[in-house]
């Protein structure tokens, strides 16, 4: 517990979103196998999330048994994770905003995702990374 570092919030939504490309532009060029799979199921997971109303125009109601099932699943298994880290953290009272934060999470890694995906260039403290 003492090698642990803390990274504070970043003070902006662009200031945020500046750190989440750079970290995710970083992470796809790790060579790792372990690691990129690591990063890719959770990225699919939310794109299938997307998916899900256009499953439903096209199959009707099993779609819908199928996209609660899905959900029911990646939030079951982000709140195992996350019990488990809080209260390794000593966190454990961040944990009442899990319901609402776990909608954005499947936000965040759907737009972050697919942007680091496409984005070049970007600023970080202050200066334009290519």
């Amino acid at each position: 517990r003492q090698a642990i570092i803390r990274t504070p919030a970043e003070p902006s939504i662009s200031s945020f979103y500046d750190q989440r490309i750079r970290w995710a532009t970083k992470n796809k060029d790790m060579t790792g196998g372990y690691m990129q799979l690591m990063m890719v199921i959770p990225y699919i997971t939310v794109l299938w999330l997307f998916i899900h109303p256009i499953m439903y125009v096209i199959f009707g109601q099993p779609a819908i048994l199928l996209a609660v099932l899905h959900l029911s699943s990646k939030v079951g298994m982000d709140y195992i994770y996350l019990m488990e880290a809080s209260t390794f953290f000593g966190e454990e009272d961040k944990m009442r905003h899990f319901w609402y934060s776990s909608i954005a999470h499947i936000l965040y890694i759907g737009v972050i995702g697919t942007m680091s995906l496409f984005v070049r260039n970007y600023n970080w403290k202050g200066r334009r990374v290519s």
